[in-house]
């Protein structure tokens, strides 16, 4: 059911475009009426509909005018230095600019995953995956783990340790430029749909929802907070 097959099938992703232009128009009437958005709820709600999967040509069409839009702005800027001296998509149009093969299809590309992968860093959807039960007494890191111990894998403590990325609380997709991380599990500094056979069996099915919803959402609005308020950046507990 999880497939990539079957989630790319014509009934699953028929089933997807549907939910998720039910939501852009309920939010076009809220934003009509003058009504703030609590976009976490909604999109939360949205893709507990599944059943799914999608076909993103069209979506991804409107996705590639959107990034045209904001790479044409920035083509247009002076570049200024190259290497680091830039954000990270200065970095991506400089790269674009020294590599012959590297077109501008690869910019956006690159661009969404470094996004997501960073997001999925800070904020995995599992801070603590499936609890292990080591066969045999084993010893990582200095500490001795008993055999049958429940021991709960910390995911989200992992992807914040400094020993293991550089300045781990800051926000910064370009780390994801060079690095080969991927969702597959195999690298153990970031996994966050676990690893092994235990891994998210969802896993396809989340990263084709959340640029489906992201690229709809994008295109569909211009998007602003309310009037006197002010984005909570603070971090809580919850899914979104």
């Amino acid at each position: 059911m999880l497939s990539s097959a079957t989630l790319d099938s014509n009934s699953f992703s028929a089933l997807r475009r549907q939910e998720t232009r039910r939501t852009v128009r309920y939010l076009a009437d809220r934003a009509r009426a003058g009504l703030a958005i609590n976009v976490g709820e909604q999109i939360f709600v949205t893709i507990l509909n599944v059943g799914l999967a999608k076909r993103v040509r069209r979506s991804a069409q409107r996705m590639d005018r959107m990034f045209d839009r904001i790479i044409s702005q920035r083509v247009g800027m002076d570049k200024g230095s190259k290497g680091n001296g830039g954000d990270f998509l200065m970095v991506l149009l400089n790269a674009k600019d020294e590599d012959e093969n590297m077109s501008m299809n690869h910019v956006k590309a690159l661009l969404m995953d470094m996004v997501l992968g960073e997001t999925l860093r800070l904020h995995p959807a599992l801070p603590l995956l499936i609890p292990r039960c080591p066969s045999e007494t084993t010893v990582i890191g200095g500490y001795t783990i008993p055999n049958d111990s429940k021991v709960f894998i910390n995911v989200w403590a992992i992807h914040r340790n400094p020993n293991v990325w550089e300045n781990p609380l800051e926000c910064n997709p370009d780390r994801f430029l060079d690095k080969g991380y991927d969702f597959s599990g195999n690298d153990y500094s970031y996994f966050p749909f676990g690893s092994g056979r235990r891994i998210c069996a969802g896993m396809a099915m989340a990263e084709k929802v959340v640029l489906y919803n992201l690229a709809t959402l994008l295109h569909s609005f211009d998007w602003r907070i309310g009037e006197g308020e002010k984005v909570e950046l603070e971090e809580k507990f919850g899914i979104l």
